[in-house]
């Protein structure tokens, strides 16, 4: 009896180790976990590992330092100024004139010419007095003109005239002056006997020459000013700088 249950016992210890080997040698491995895929990268967010932290932008570049002043503001404005002034000299412009004729300006010209001066020449029609006229103004008739012409007699002027054309009709001439001056003599002589008259300059169109030189040296300006043309009535005025005039060919003697 007893030899049966230590059979027994030890057939239950062997069946319990089989089971215990049957289950450590052929349990199934368990699949190994699936690969997850790499994050992407992006260069151009990376940043050192210095820095703090990935998140943190990298700060720019300083900026390269300026170079050191060599003076103040105002010393280097006054040196730009300066160089351009060297570099690109100040263009001047002017105008000489009028002259009366085409002799004249001709020997201006010769003169700008010899002086290294380029100019340029024009032409203008102007208006000149031709004479100076003393008149009284026109009467309301013939008759009351001739009456007038009696009352001049009476008061000791005489050289008089009635006048017949457009927009003085009926006015009286009192004289015809070439130079102001004497127009003026007569008007005060009447005017202390009691007659009022006018004066009316009249004028004829005439041809005036200008010179315009273009200047740039300096003190020719000065030169330019200070020449005496020995004309009368020859001027130089500083013009607005439009186009540089064409030089005109020197004469040849």
């Amino acid at each position: 009896m007893r030899t049966a249950l230590r059979w027994l016992f030890a057939v239950l210890i062997l069946a319990n180790l089989g089971v215990a080997m049957w289950a450590s040698w052929y349990r199934q491995t368990p699949a190994p976990p699936a690969a997850r895929p790499l994050p992407q990268i992006h260069p151009e967010r990376m940043v050192p590992l210095s820095l703090p932290s990935a998140g943190v932008t990298p700060a720019p570049a300083p900026a390269p330092a300026p170079e050191k002043s060599s003076g103040s503001v105002g010393e280097q404005a006054k040196a730009k100024s300066k160089s351009a002034a060297v570099s690109h000299p100040v263009q001047q412009c002017l105008e000489i004139g009028p002259f009366r004729s085409v002799k004249e300006t001709l020997r201006a010209s010769d003169w700008l010419a010899h002086a290294g001066i380029a100019y340029g020449m024009r032409t203008r029609m102007v208006k000149v007095p031709e004479s100076f006229w003393v008149y009284l103004p026109p009467l309301p008739s013939h008759l009351a003109a001739v009456r007038m012409l009696r009352e001049l007699d009476r008061k000791g002027i005489h050289s008089h005239i009635i006048v017949s054309q457009p927009g003085f009709d009926n006015a009286i001439s009192l004289g015809l002056y070439n130079f102001p001056r004497n127009a003026h003599v007569r008007l005060v002589q009447l005017a202390e006997k009691g007659v009022h008259a006018r004066e009316q300059v009249r004028y004829r169109s005439e041809t005036r020459y200008w010179l315009d030189a273009n200047l740039n040296r300096p003190g020719v300006l000065s030169k330019l000013q200070h020449k005496d043309w020995k004309l009368p009535g020859v001027r130089v005025h500083k013009l607005r700088c439009a186009v540089a005039p064409t030089q005109v060919p020197h004469r040849t003697r």
